[in-house]
C-alpha cells in the first residue's frame, strides 16, 4: 500500500498533468487511514494487547 502512495507521489512530481489518484485509489487510501486511526492506538495502549504480546 505505502509503495503505491510513494510511487504515485513521485510520478506526480515528474508528470504533474497526469491523473494519478482515481476514485478507487482515493477511497482505498481513506479506508487505510481510517483503520489505522482505530487500530494503531488500540495496539499501543490496550492492556489486553500488552498481556498477549510480552517481550521475552
Amino acid at each position: 500500500m505505502y509503495g503505491r502512495i510513494t510511487d504515485a507521489s513521485l510520478i506526480k512530481l515528474i508528470l504533474p498533468n497526469e491523473e494519478i489518484f482515481d476514485s478507487d485509489t482515493a477511497s482505498e487510501l481513506m479506508r487505510s487511514i481510517f483503520y489505522g486511526m482505530i487500530w494503531i492506538p488500540y495496539m499501543m495502549f490496550s492492556k489486553r494487547v500488552k498481556v498477549n504480546f510480552v517481550e521475552k
